[in-house]
């Protein structure tokens, strides 16, 4: 694949698939849930602010489309966080495809999905930036393409 074609997919992924965060460069410390429901930072009392991304580049179309493409999904996730960072982004929130990192019974499996997952949470850790992880995604794995045939 031509380096060209790389620095396209690269800008692609980054500009169509990620929207901007708020970001909290001052709060500090765990978040938690006060009595009425509002998730808060620990040290400052302020409400957590941010907006989620659909950044699923361990998942998914986006997954796929990356292999297809050449491209490591790993070296994505390298360029993508360090301009996450750059951004002053401090949030980060993906709905993960269980049916890609679990059986029918919801044992992981350790499979590409899952390694890349944790590869993108190690590199969000190292450059300071929360992750906000839903953990099931019940929906299919193909759009815009049809499904694939997946574990869980």
């Amino acid at each position: 694949m031509k380096q060209s074609s790389k620095i396209i997919f690269a800008f692609l992924v980054f500009f169509l698939v990620i929207n901007p965060l708020f970001s909290q460069k001052n709060a500090k410390g765990n978040v938690i849930v006060d009595s009425k429901g509002v998730m808060r930072w620990e040290k400052t009392n302020q409400e957590v602010k941010g907006f989620g991304v659909n950044y699923t580049v361990p998942f998914a179309h986006a997954y796929r489309s990356a292999k297809r493409l050449g491209i490591d999904p790993k070296e994505a996730i390298d360029n993508d966080v360090y301009h996450f960072s750059r951004l002053g982004f401090d949030l980060y929130r993906v709905h993960v495809w269980d049916t890609e990192i679990s059986d029918t019974l919801g044992n992981l499996i350790d499979n590409e999905h899952l390694n890349t997952l944790d590869y993108l949470v190690w590199k969000l850790k190292q450059a300071h930036i929360n992750a906000v992880i839903t953990p099931i995604a019940f929906w299919g794995n193909g759009w815009p393409e049809p499904d694939t045939k997946s574990p869980g």
